[in-house]
């Protein structure tokens, strides 16, 4: 298995460049925040990175859903 170098500073800039400038892949913004209870569960199953945008979108679709 390869450890690919990430940090959370990457996964903004990520999310910023791939997600949100690209057109029509903008939050739809009908969804719901992510209690930090999920958060806890899920952590050290989910990889950080899925945790961060948990927490930055909550639980929300992209694009058409």
């Amino acid at each position: 298995m390869v450890d690919l170098p990430w940090d959370l500073e990457w996964v903004e800039s990520d999310i910023q460049e791939s997600l949100l400038e690209y057109e029509g892949w903008s939050p739809m913004g009908a969804g719901h925040g992510v209690g930090e209870e999920h958060v806890e569960r899920f952590s050290g199953v989910l990889p950080e990175s899925v945790l961060y945008v948990w927490r930055r979108f909550g639980f929300d679709g992209f694009a058409d859903g």
